[in-house]
C-alpha cells in the first residue's frame, strides 16, 4: 500500500510538471496567434498603399470600377469573418490555459495538504499561488487578460466589415449618396461588433458550466428501475412450468446458468409475453429517487433499455401470427388504460400527442406503424414509465447489439450515447456493461444483483456498488 501511494505521488509530480509546461506553451501559442492575426489584417492596407502608388491602378480605383469595388468589398468582409473565427480560436486557447492552471492549483493543494511540518496559519502565510481548482475564472470580460484582446479584435474586424459594406454600396450602383443606407450599415456593423463579445461570453459560460461538467445521468431500466428478476421467476413458472428463485440467477442470460435446466426457448416464452412487460413491478423508491435527482440535484435523466421483443425467429407462421396479434391487442389496451387514468385535460393532451400512433394501422409482420418506427414494445415501455410516475428527459430503446462498445461501430446503444452526449453518472446492473461504462462516465452505480457479484474481481475505482435507490441518493450527496 505504501509503494502504491508513493507511485501515485510520483505520478502527480510528473503530471504537475507536464501540465505546467503545457500551460505556458498554450499562453505562448496564444500570443503568437494574436501577433500573426494583426500582421495578416494589416496586410491589405500595405498592399493598397503599393497599388495606389502605381499610375494604372490609381486610375482604375479613381474611376470607381464596380467589379474592383465588389472584389474589395468581398475581401474585407471575408477578412472580418475570418477574424471572428480567429477570436474563437484564441478564446479556446486561453480556456485551455486556464484549465491547466486550475489543474495545477488542485495538485498544489494536494501536496500542501500532505505537509505535516507546518500548521494551517504558516501554510497560508507562505503560500502565494492559489490552491482552488475553481480559479482563475474562465470569464475575463470586461476585466481580465482577454478584455483588451476581445476589444481590439472586435474593433479591427468590425472596421473591415464596415469598409466592406461601404465598398459593396458603391459597387451596387448606389453612387456616393449613402444617406439612405448609412443607418443600415451602422446597425449591421454594431451587431457584428456585439457578436464578438457575445460569442466570447457564451464560450466562457460553456467552459465554466458545461465543459467537463455533464449534468446527465444515464439509467438502465431492466434490473434497475424495475424488479425484473422477481418478474422473470414468476412468469417462468407461469409460461414454462419451471420454478427458480432470484438467488439462482447468477448469470445473464438465464439460459447460461448451469444446473437450472432453462433453455433459450423458455426465456423466449417469458419475454414474448406482453403481460410480462406491462405488469413489471417498479423498483422500491425509484419514482421518488428520480424526482429528487431532477429537483434537488438538477440532473437530466436519460433512460436506456434493450427490448427486441417479441422474437419469433424459428416459430411457425401460426405461432408468429398469434404472438404478433396478442402484442398489438395488449399494447393498444395498455395505451388506452393510460389515457383513461388521466384527468380530462391531461387525457386530451395525451390523446392528441398520440393520435397518429393510435389511428395508423400496424404492420403485424414487423410490429411497425405504417409511417413511424415505433413498435408495440416501445409503446409499452413508455406507458409503463408513465404509469409508475418515473420522471425522465430522454429514452433510448437500443437497436442492434446492446453490448458493442467500440466507437468505430457507431451502434445505437448506451455506449454510443455516452460518447456523443457525455453522461457524468450511470446506473447499471450488468457487470460487463458497467466496466465498459466506467471508462466513459465519471461514476457508475452498480445495482447489486446475484448475477453481477463476480468473485475475486477488482472493479474500477469509479464503480460504486449500491443495494437500492435510497443508497444512490446517499452517495449522490458526496458527488454533487
Amino acid at each position: 500500500m505504501q509503494n502504491k501511494e508513493s507511485e501515485f505521488h510520483e505520478f502527480l509530480l510528473e503530471e504537475y510538471n507536464h501540465i505546467a509546461e503545457a500551460h505556458f506553451k498554450t499562453n505562448e501559442t496564444l500570443t503568437r496567434v494574436f501577433q500573426q492575426y494583426f500582421t495578416i489584417v494589416g496586410l491589405p492596407f500595405s498592399v493598397l498603399v503599393v497599388v495606389v502608388s502605381l499610375e494604372p491602378a490609381r486610375s482604375v480605383i479613381i474611376s470607381g470600377n464596380p467589379v474592383l469595388l465588389a472584389v474589395v468589398a468581398l475581401l474585407f468582409i471575408v477578412i472580418s469573418v475570418l477574424g471572428l473565427m480567429v477570436l474563437i480560436h484564441i478564446s479556446n486557447l486561453r480556456f485551455d490555459a486556464l484549465l491547466y492552471a486550475r489543474t495545477i492549483n488542485a495538485l498544489r493543494k494536494h501536496f500542501y495538504d500532505l505537509s505535516e511540518t507546518r500548521d494551517l496559519a504558516s501554510k497560508n502565510m507562505m503560500r502565494v499561488l492559489p490552491q482552488s481548482p475553481m480559479i482563475p475564472p474562465y470569464q475575463e470580460f470586461p476585466r481580465g487578460f482577454m478584455a483588451p484582446i476581445v476589444f481590439a479584435m472586435s474593433f479591427v474586424n468590425s472596421a473591415y466589415f464596415y469598409l466592406g459594406l461601404i465598398c459593396w454600396q458603391f459597387a451596387s450602383g448606389m453612387g456616393f449618396s449613402l444617406a439612405s443606407t448609412q443607418a443600415a450599415v451602422n446597425l449591421c456593423t454594431g451587431i457584428f461588433f456585439a457578436t464578438h463579445i457575445v460569442v466570447y461570453v457564451r464560450l466562457a459560460q460553456a467552459r465554466e458550466y458545461q465543459y467537463l461538467r455533464s449534468n446527465i445521468m444515464g439509467i438502465d431500466i431492466d434490473g434497475v428501475l424495475n424488479k425484473q428478476p422477481t418478474q422473470f421467476c414468476r412468469f417462468l413458472e407461469k409460461n414454462a412450468g419451471k420454478k427458480i428463485t432470484e438467488a439462482q440467477i447468477v448469470t445473464i442470460p438465464v439460459h447460461d446458468c448451469k444446473n437450472l435446466g432453462i433453455s433459450e426457448a423458455d426465456e423466449k416464452a417469458v419475454f414474448n409475453d406482453p403481460a410480462y412487460w406491462i405488469e413489471m413491478p417498479v423498483a422500491d423508491a425509484a419514482p421518488e429517487a428520480l424526482g429528487r435527482l431532477c429537483n434537488l440535484y438538477g440532473l437530466r435523466l436519460h433512460l436506456f433499455t434493450h427490448r427486441p421483443w417479441p422474437v419469433t425467429t424459428g416459430l411457425c407462421s401460426v405461432d408468429t401470427r398469434r404472438i404478433e396479434t396478442e402484442w398489438v391487442k395488449q399494447s393498444w389496451a395498455f395505451d388506452t388504460e393510460i389515457i383513461l387514468s388521466k384527468g380530462i385535460w391531461d387525457r386530451v393532451g395525451y390523446s392528441l400527442s398520440g393520435v397518429w400512433r393510435t389511428l395508423c394501422p400496424y404492420r403485424l409482420r414487423r410490429f411497425r406503424l405504417w409511417f413511424t418506427s415505433e413498435t408495440p414494445i416501445d409503446s409499452v415501455t413508455k406507458n409503463w414509465l408513465e404509469m409508475h410516475g418515473l420522471k425522465y428527459h430522454a429514452l433510448m430503446i437500443e437497436k442492434g447489439s446492446e453490448d458493442v462498445g467500440d466507437p468505430a461501430m457507431q451502434i445505437y446503444n448506451r455506449f454510443y450515447a455516452c460518447r456523443t452526449h457525455p453522461k457524468k453518472y450511470f446506473v447499471e446492473d450488468d457487470l460487463v456493461k458497467a466496466k465498459k461504462l466506467a471508462s466513459i462516465c465519471d461514476v457508475v452505480f452498480l445495482m447489486d444483483q446475484p448475477y453481477n457479484r463476480a468473485e475475486a474481481e477488482e472493479l474500477p475505482k469509479n464503480i460504486v456498488r449500491v443495494s437500492d435507490w435510497k443508497e444512490i441518493l446517499i452517495q449522490m450527496r458526496q458527488f454533487c
